[in-house]
């Protein structure tokens, strides 16, 4: 028991050194979208038309953000959920392998 215990001291050891070692996340960039300029009263219906077009350019660029940083992240998720499985996959190793001695 005392084995095992050191054993997965060692192992918790070297994740924490190798949590430093490795490269964090970078942090997202905010949209470089731009907010098109806010008109009470048109003078024109050409004006009307033209920012209707603006704004729904805006929202387009700003779903087109959003849908990246989610597709960022769900890479991420998969990252950590596939560093979680080996983990556990190695911990199951290790204890199959004292329960066997």
């Amino acid at each position: 028991m005392k084995k095992m215990i050191a054993i997965l001291m060692l192992g918790l050891i070297a994740q924490v050194y190798a949590e430093d070692a490795a490269p964090t996340a970078a942090t997202p960039a905010a949209p470089e979208c731009k907010q098109p300029d806010t008109i009470s009263k048109f003078a024109s219906d050409n004006q009307r038309k033209v920012f209707q077009r603006r704004v729904k350019e805006y929202s387009e660029c700003i779903k087109k953000f959003v849908d990246e940083q989610n597709q960022l992240a769900q890479a991420a998720i998969g990252k950590a959920n596939a560093a979680i499985n080996e983990q556990n996959a190695y911990i199951k190793k290790i204890n199959e392998s004292q329960q066997e001695q």
